[in-house]
């Protein structure tokens, strides 16, 4: 994992960036098509989720899939200390994707229903081939607009800067197995098949 790089915008938003890689023993396309085709069966296979219900899907004529999934998320991976405080319509995000094989790239967007206006997550994946197998490289950014919590005062910027550090590093430790997990599922899930 590459270090994260945060920032703090004109208009307060925090934006941290962040690239993970991943290698797995199978091929490109067989590691694409079971993220892109099969994933709502790697469920069994995942720490974090509990459940995937695709919501749309479609393929444009250049045979660019793009999809829409609802991910419910494992109560048990949330920090027990905090657990009894998250709601469990918390735990749900919506994640929109759309693979191309021309390039073998996915690009995706995460977003949280119950605080869409306050948490944006967006990237990019690379398959790429390496010997027989693949290596999944990870890009992308999270950003909070703080200015869409209500509760929450305008803080000067001198004092957002000292929050960005520790909000990068938690933001970095729960996104890394996170974004890990569906590739690593894939694997266990191609393994036993």
């Amino acid at each position: 994992m590459a270090p994260a790089v945060a920032a703090l915008t004109l208009s307060g938003e925090v934006v941290i960036e962040f690239t993970f890689v991943e290698t797995v023993p199978r091929a490109r396309p067989l590691l694409f098509r079971t993220l892109r085709d099969r994933v709502e069966e790697l469920v069994p296979h995942m720490k974090n989720a509990v459940g995937i219900t695709e919501r749309s899907r479609g393929v444009d004529a250049r045979g660019v899939v793009t999809r829409e999934a609802i991910w419910r998320g494992a109560p048990e991976e949330v920090p027990a200390l905090i657990r009894p405080m998250v709601r469990p319509e918390a735990l749900v995000w919506v994640e929109t994707t759309r693979w191309d094989e021309r390039d073998w790239t996915c690009e995706w967007t995460i977003r949280l229903p119950v605080m869409a206006e306050v948490f944006t997550a967006r990237g990019r994946n690379a398959f790429l081939a390496e010997g027989e197998g693949s290596r999944v490289e990870m890009a992308g950014e999270f950003s909070v607009h703080p200015e869409a919590l209500p509760s929450v005062p305008t803080l000067p910027p001198a004092l957002v800067r000292t929050v960005v550090p520790p909000l990068e590093r938690f933001v970095v430790a729960l996104l890394d197995p996170n974004l890990k997990e569906a590739v690593r599922a894939a694997r266990r899930f191609l393994d036993q098949e």
